[in-house]
């Protein structure tokens, strides 16, 4: 056993120096002798032309040269703002998780928790963009929805006072009323196959979860008819008592 260690300690140097040329080699041939400051100014002028894949390259390469300190951080906070441009949203995103997990308390922290939710209400914004689908049937997968209505919920609760609060409460707005004419969405969809049981739970549902939602007099609407075709007359005249309080004899 001594034997074998002693080998082994004797292969060490060789093995840092494959290890320093396996590294080198990696790393881009103009990068390799260059400083953080020096790397981060390069990565500066493709930020500054909006050469956003270019700039992508050369923060990666920054932070794979230098990964701890100021340098590190600042190419994760360039990073999230190009995956972003480019639409990259999952990058953005595992780039603004690590920000925060390796810096807790960063002063940045608060505009990288902002950014987190912009990047899943864009993601959200552009799906609806590209849809073809009717914009009442609110087609869209509502998990970044959720997810960046749970960011902003969070940015609200941890930095009350910060500046991006006004545009935080304004996409919850949006995010609040979108998730829940996608919970309509859905409704519509039980009615047009009859399935008035579904419908209805659907309509309890969204009415509890989203009770100052704009689609709340359609909702209303949907579950009194679901309950008259399921037999259920007490039901839904109560419901139609609660539409008419509520929203008068106004057309859904």
């Amino acid at each position: 056993m001594p034997h074998k260690f002693i080998t082994t300690l004797r292969h060490l140097p060789l093995l840092a120096l494959v290890l320093t040329l396996v590294a080198c080699a990696a790393a881009p041939r103009d990068d390799i002798s260059r400083s953080p400051q020096q790397m981060y100014d390069h990565a500066q002028e493709a930020l500054e032309t909006a050469n956003w894949p270019e700039a992508i390259d050369r923060l990666n390469a920054l932070e794979a040269r230098y990964p701890f300190g100021a340098y590190a951080r600042r190419a994760q906070l360039e990073l999230i703002r190009s995956h972003h441009q480019m639409q990259q949203w999952d990058a953005a995103l595992s780039t603004a998780d690590r920000f925060l997990n390796e810096n807790p308390g960063h002063p940045d922290s608060v505009w990288v928790q902002y950014m987190r939710g912009v990047v899943q209400f864009d993601r959200t914004v552009r799906f609806l963009e590209r849809s073809r689908w009717r914009l009442d049937r609110s087609p869209m997968d509502p998990e970044p929805a959720r997810g960046a209505f749970q960011d902003f919920t969070l940015l609200l609760r941890r930095y009350p006072d910060s500046e991006y609060v006004a545009d935080a409460r304004q996409r919850m707005v949006y995010l609040y009323n979108r998730l829940a004419r996608h919970e309509l969405g859905v409704i519509e969809y039980y009615i047009e196959r009859e399935a008035w049981l579904a419908a209805a739970n659907r309509a309890t549902d969204l009415i509890a979860r989203y009770p100052e939602a704009t689609v709340l007099p359609q909702t209303l609407r949907l579950l009194e008819t679901s309950y008259i075709e399921l037999d259920l007359p007490e039901l839904a005249e109560d419901t139609r008592r609660v539409y008419e309080a509520s929203f008068g004899n106004r057309s859904p």
